[in-house]
């Protein structure tokens, strides 16, 4: 099966990043945030969790905001973050309102089930310059 060349261009993108952020990392290896976070971790990509409650997960110093990801690098105003969300759709959205016009954000990665028909139509209610963001 052939991946689409607009697929095949998003995730080159993404994975130009300098660093990556897990939003909704987990602690619990049966999670998907957890299998998410070691598969960075297995391929020697810089990656940070980001989980509100955890301080370490699988041996990553966890950060409570996606912001802190950012202030985090050498020089934060030219921060190049891509960013996998495994979480439920409500808190994806707030996440992604918060964040999509962050342009220290190389790419957002929506995992299976971070997504539902509120964040799709909130996606493409905004302008095609962040619709065609990877």
């Amino acid at each position: 099966m052939s991946i689409p060349a607009s697929e095949r261009e998003a995730m080159n993108s993404f994975f130009k990043a300098g660093q990556y952020a897990v939003v909704g990392a987990s602690t619990n290896r049966s999670k998907y945030g957890n299998k998410v976070l070691r598969w960075y971790q297995d391929h020697h990509l810089s990656v940070t969790p980001v989980h509100p409650h955890e301080t370490r997960i699988e041996g990553e110093a966890a950060v409570k905001e996606l912001a802190d990801v950012m202030d985090m690098a050498a020089n934060p105003a030219e921060a190049q973050v891509s960013v996998s969300i495994i979480t439920p759709p409500a808190i994806s959205l707030e996440v992604l309102r918060s964040y999509v016009s962050d342009l220290r954000i190389l790419a957002f990665w929506l995992q299976p089930g971070a997504a539902d028909g509120p964040v799709v139509q909130w996606l493409r209610s905004q302008p095609k310059s962040v619709q065609d963001r990877p």
